[in-house]
């Protein structure tokens, strides 16, 4: 049939596979040939002496609190950068300090996000960010090389065709860490490493530039529609059946919120 990828595997091979692995999945073409190259050229296992940690955060949901300790997830590690602004909840310093007794991430630890459908990105800890915790959702990992070479070659085809090959389960993917360990990362030159770690570093030192003048963007706006709050707080809107349901169909209170009315009275002139 046009179109169709087969891979032909004796089972001696699987055998020898990661915890005899039988999915047809795991055999994909690509996966093979990534395997095939990455050996071919001399590459090590990142448990074997790349590194010195390779674990996630807590396995419970702790209770949260309404300040504290930042508590970060799978959402805030992205394509080689820390996204804080995508949100976070908080727990106790009490609860913190039991925490980071499993792990305690620092500057220069590569965050993996392990869990969830979707690529398997990577980050490094920024060295300016606050203390924080993670949940089971992120791994982390305590490189013995350049941690900037690390994160951009996870989040590379050679890194993600690995790490996809290792999920497990189907509605909510996950690496397992003795998987994560089991990548294979070649040998690279000191002058692409070095060259790898500033165009990293230069991305971080714009994305955070980029951010500051959003903000001050979002400041010049808001100073020029400003509204008074408290006449937005304490106004009750009163319409009548035509105002509504005739007119724009809408019979929800949230949609007559005060605050619409002076926001689009603002706009308008």
């Amino acid at each position: 049939m046009d179109g169709l990828e087969c891979s032909e595997i004796l089972l001696s091979k699987v055998k020898e596979t990661y915890d005899f692995r039988t999915e047809a999945e795991f055999y994909k073409k690509e996966y093979v040939a990534v395997q095939a190259k990455l050996v071919e050229v001399g590459s090590k296992v990142l448990a074997d002496g790349l590194s010195s940690i390779i674990t996630d955060g807590t396995h419970y949901t702790p209770n949260y609190t309404e300040q504290g300790i930042p508590f970060l997830s799978a959402l805030n590690v992205q394509e080689n950068y820390l996204d804080i602004a995508a949100g976070y909840k908080y727990i106790s310093v009490e609860q913190h300090k039991e925490l980071c007794r499993r792990v305690l991430p620092k500057h220069q630890d590569v965050l993996l996000r392990k869990v969830g459908v979707g690529k398997r990105k990577a980050c490094v800890v920024p060295k300016h960010v606050f203390e924080f915790t993670i949940f089971v959702s992120v791994a982390l990992i305590r490189p013995k090389i350049n941690p900037y070479l690390l994160s951009t070659y996870i989040n590379s085809r050679f890194g993600q065709l690995q790490l996809l090959r290792f999920n497990k389960g189907i509605s909510q993917p996950d690496l397992h860490l003795e998987d994560i360990g089991r990548m294979l990362i070649p040998t690279f030159s000191d002058k692409i490493i070095s060259e790898i770690e500033s165009l990293v570093l230069l991305a971080e030192s714009l994305l955070t530039q980029s951010e500051d003048i959003y903000n001050q963007a979002v400041v010049i706006l808001n100073e020029q529609i400003e509204t008074d709050n408290d006449t937005v707080k304490s106004g009750i809107s009163v319409k009548s059946f035509s105002e509504s349901f005739k007119l724009t169909g809408r019979l929800d209170a949230e949609y007559y919120h005060k605050k619409y009315d002076v926001l689009f009275e603002k706009l308008s002139h």
